[in-house]
């Protein structure tokens, strides 16, 4: 990511705070952060269980379906993904996010 700095701890990343106990990445903003192509349902970022905020506000994921992955991000409180171009349904495991406070999926 063009904000991230080599060699450094998640800390002093722009985008990225960490929780100051544990290390663990609780919030994760890559809004325009010029990600393209599908977003895979085996990405690790499905694997940050810590994971309280997710912005991927526009980018481009090249219309692909919003993966139902997302489910495994319990702790997820906001999660943005509007402007991205996602097409197709909005998966029903999105529902199951029972901490979920906002959502965002609009576009233009």
């Amino acid at each position: 990511m063009k904000f991230w700095k080599e060699g450094k701890d998640c800390y002093d990343w722009n985008s990225v705070t960490c929780n100051m106990k544990t290390g663990q990445v609780e919030r994760l903003d890559l809004n325009s952060s010029c990600l393209h192509g599908p977003l895979s349902s085996n990405s690790s970022l499905f694997s940050s269980h810590q994971l309280q905020q997710l912005n991927l506000a526009f980018n481009d994921f090249t219309f692909s379906e919003i993966p139902p992955e997302f489910c495994r991000l319990s702790r997820l409180t906001h999660l943005n993904l509007s402007h991205s171009s996602f097409s197709g349904h909005i998966p029903s495991a999105i529902a199951w996010l029972s901490n979920l406070i906002a959502l965002d999926l609009s576009s233009h």
